[in-house]
């Protein structure tokens, strides 16, 4: 029951990531697609190997994603109490990193998202090929090992993977892929480090001094990261709630009667 539950979110994670994907194509005029298309032939033609990612099948990323339902399922306890669209979301911001370059008609994300660093992201070599399953395995077996570390499993699936493309695919493409992969996977694990969710479970620590029993933002981390230094908030018994934060020109306040925490009334 508990695995067609996660298989069941997997499915639901598809349409958003199609809606992701669409959001990250080029503006491009008309006939632009046909001239990309050409371009892209005319690179085969004079190199002789460079593959777009589309060629590829997505069985291999499926293993990846069984592998990840798996240690959510039986990580104790489930990473710290973080949900899991934020895995999802890392996880599939490196996923398209590391084969966007075989995309002619998308661009990278580099820039464009929140705090998303567009001069540590690396380049391909123009003119070279790419195995872009290499790439891929590369960059997801780096963000999986960010949240789940000291796992086995990954190590083993990163390495049966390597195996099956070194195979069929010329050494120097593997190697070239591989680092490419594992430094995409490297600078989106860093820009995951640094949203603050690792201190989503700090213990609170209580004000000292006199005033109104106010929180005050002293650092903007974990569920305080979008407000500012010196904001504050107040929640009442019945779920009246007030915060200001002055630096971005805010007052809110939320007036409930609502006795659903316990609470007895006189």
């Amino acid at each position: 029951m508990k695995q067609n539950i996660f298989l069941s979110l997997a499915k639901c994670l598809v349409l958003p990531a199609l809606f992701f994907l669409a959001s990250c194509q080029k503006e491009m005029q008309p006939n632009q697609h046909a001239q990309e298309s050409a371009s892209a032939s005319n690179g085969n033609a004079e190199h002789g190997h460079l593959k777009q990612t589309k060629e590829y099948g997505s069985a291999d990323l499926f293993k990846w994603m069984d592998l990840q339902l798996e240690l959510m399922r039986t990580s104790s306890p489930f990473i710290g109490g973080l949900p899991v669209s934020r895995i999802y979301g890392y996880t599939g911001v490196a996923l398209y990193e590391s084969v966007v370059p075989g995309m002619p008609a998308y661009q990278s994300l580099a820039g464009q998202l929140n705090q998303f660093p567009d001069a540590q992201m690396p380049a391909t070599e123009p003119g070279f090929d790419y195995h872009w399953p290499t790439s891929a395995n590369a960059a997801l077996a780096v963000i999986t090992r960010n949240f789940f570390p000291n796992k086995s499993s990954i190590d083993d699936l990163e390495k049966s993977l390597n195996q099956q493309y070194e195979g069929t695919v010329d050494q120097n493409v593997v190697a070239r892929s591989m680092a490419f992969g594992k430094k995409v996977g490297e600078v989106v694990a860093a820009w995951a480090n640094a949203d603050g969710a690792n201190h989503a479970n700090d213990p609170y620590t209580p004000v000292t001094g006199q005033g109104f029993g106010f929180e005050i933002v002293r650092e903007p981390l974990g569920m305080f990261r979008y407000a500012s230094i010196g904001s504050f908030e107040k929640a009442g018994v019945y779920r009246t709630y007030v915060w200001g934060d002055s630096a971005k020109d805010l007052l809110g306040v939320i007036l409930m009667q609502r006795n659903t925490g316990g609470y007895q009334a006189d």
